[in-house]
Formats: structure tokens, sequence, C-alpha cells
């Protein structure tokens, strides 16, 4: 925090969480969310957007979010451990059928995008996706996930 109030950096960054990474109070990513950014220097914000999947631990980073100060979305926990595990195992994504049918849906819902600055963002139509499977040649046996 230090170097961000002196220089400005890191900043915009985009922060990935499951579940619990705070202490409903001042530690974990809640020290994030408190730092201000100093307009009188015209610094960027240090937390540009979040995707988590349990904000309640973290109510520093949720009040951004809800003040649309940050981009953020909520996705179920389980699939952003397979996407940080795909990440680390370098393998190209994670495919689940988890949140079909609800607001994780980018068809039916928002993507799991929770406020404004989220649906805006251009990380929006990329984050969550669907594809189709074809089991046959003649795509008469397609499923889309």
């Amino acid at each position: 925090s230090k170097r961000y109030k002196q220089t400005g950096k890191p900043h915009s960054l985009t922060i990935l969480f499951g579940g619990g990474p705070g202490d409903w109070n001042e530690k974990g990513l809640n020290y994030l969310a408190n730092i201000p950014s100093n307009d009188s220097l015209e610094k960027v914000p240090m937390i540009k957007r979040a995707i988590g999947s349990h904000y309640g631990q973290v109510p520093k980073l949720a009040n951004l979010a809800l003040s649309n100060a940050i981009e953020a979305w909520v996705l179920p926990l389980g699939s952003i451990s397979r996407m940080i595990r795909s990440q680390a195992t370098h393998s190209p994504g994670h495919i689940t059928t988890v949140g079909l049918g609800t607001f994780i849906d980018p068809e039916g819902g928002t993507g799991g995008a929770i406020n404004k600055a989220a649906l805006a963002s251009d990380l929006n139509l990329e984050l969550v996706t669907k594809l189709s499977v074809c089991f046959d040649r003649q795509k008469e046996t397609c499923h889309k996930y």
C-alpha cells in the first residue's frame, strides 16, 4: 500500500478468488480494497475487477462491487478452483455445465456479472462462454455447454 500511495503502482489489478479471502474486517482482500486512489495525483485505482465466488468475508471488496467502483463477477467456487488448476497445468481452460440455466449462463443470465461495470466490460463476453460439442460429422447430435 505504501508503494501504491507513492507511485500509483501496481494498478488495474484483476483479483481472482474462491472462498474466504478475508477476515470480515481489515485483512486479506479487505486490505487491498481499503487502499484509496489518490485523486490529487490522478492515479488509476489499484483494483479494476474482481472475479470470485464468495464476497461474504470481504465486505470492503463487496462494497466496491456494489457501488460500481470495480467490475465484479460471481462464479461457482468449484469452477473457480478448476480454473486456477487449469492455469497451473497450462490447460486451455475449464469446461463445465455448472451454472447453465442460472444467472451464470451467458445466454439467459449475465455470465456471472453482478454490476453494471462488469456488464459493460469487454471481459464480460469472454469470461463465461458456451460451446457446442458434436458427436457426429453431420452435426445432428450436438450439445451446447
